[in-house]
């Protein structure tokens, strides 16, 4: 039960960490205007190397199936989870707030079903997470962690570490915008999911985990300020109790596969933003970062 339950919340914070308008046009071909693309690399790290704050809004949908391989029928048990959530960023007093709701529909047991809320605080070097009724926090070994919880500059990692396709263009919002498809080198992901996680678990080994996934990305990014208007990730995965540092308690070989789509909207550039720790948060139960620990 350890292994489903932390593969559900490391699915949450893989989901989060990056990222269709019903109305958008897309230009391709001769009529489109195809960017230089290390001009459009630098133009987009020009633009936001001094962002003060912004926000996001975020939306994922996910199937994830649990097999039991010890069994002659491989039996596997499906859950579908549907997320929405709201980040914001304040760049100055390094501090991020995030909220987010998630809906668990066990497939044919669907009146088994269940909301998993959290809201999240990262202050200094401390993360503080209400889920339900409950908070906890963990202090992550990493100096300087919160440059790894800037959600911007990670896809500015991505799109520096990726081979780029230019699609044509896509207003979103009404705003003109170069629609690009990344394929990402995985070992530059998989730092850059590492980083933003902050260590935790200790034990995990993200790089292993990124062995056998499948992923494909969308940046759809303003044409007049060169910031990034929204991300869309697909993503295919699967995992192991040893993949994710958890010691098996019997002797059943067990394996999670995932399908992971996560669209992430961010707006609200250098707008204010004021983010203050609730005081029930300073008084929570510090959560180990090992999956072993008891």
């Amino acid at each position: 039960m350890k292994f489903i339950a932390f593969a559900l919340l490391l699915t949450i914070c893989i989901a989060t960490a990056f990222g269709a308008d019903s109305n958008s046009s897309t230009t391709t071909g001769a009529c489109a205007e195809i960017p230089n693309v290390t001009a459009l690399q630098s133009m987009v790290a020009n633009s936001s190397a001094n962002l003060q704050s912004y926000r996001f809004m975020f939306e994922t949908d996910q199937r994830m199936e649990i097999f039991n391989l010890s069994g002659r029928n491989n039996s596997a048990q499906a859950i579908q989870i549907k997320g929405l959530g709201h980040g914001s960023l304040n760049l100055t007093s390094k501090s991020v707030k995030l909220v987010m709701a998630n809906l668990i529909l066990p497939l044919g047991n669907e009146d088994d079903s269940s909301v998993v809320t959290v809201e999240e605080y990262l202050v200094n070097d401390t993360i503080y997470m209400k889920t339900d009724a409950n908070w906890t926090q963990m202090k992550l070994p990493i100096a300087d962690l919160w440059t790894e919880q800037d959600r911007v500059e990670q896809q500015l990692q991505l799109l520096n570490n990726s081979n780029i396709i230019f699609l044509g263009m896509e207003k979103v919002g009404g705003q003109e915008c170069y629609k690009v498809s990344l394929s990402p080198d995985m070992s530059a992901y998989s730092k850059i999911v590492s980083e933003q996680m902050g260590g935790f678990p200790a034990n995990i080994n993200i790089s292993q985990l990124y062995n056998n996934s499948i992923m494909q990305i969308t940046y759809w990014i303003n044409k007049e300020s060169y910031l990034l208007e929204k991300t869309e990730v697909n993503l295919a995965m699967s995992m192991t109790p040893q993949s994710l540092g958890v010691t098996p308690k019997g002797p059943e070989k067990q394996e999670i596969r995932q399908l992971i789509n996560t669209t992430v909207s961010y707006f609200g550039y250098d707008k204010p933003v004021n983010i203050k720790l609730p005081p029930q948060a300073q008084m929570a139960k510090e959560l180990p970062l090992s999956l072993n620990s008891p």
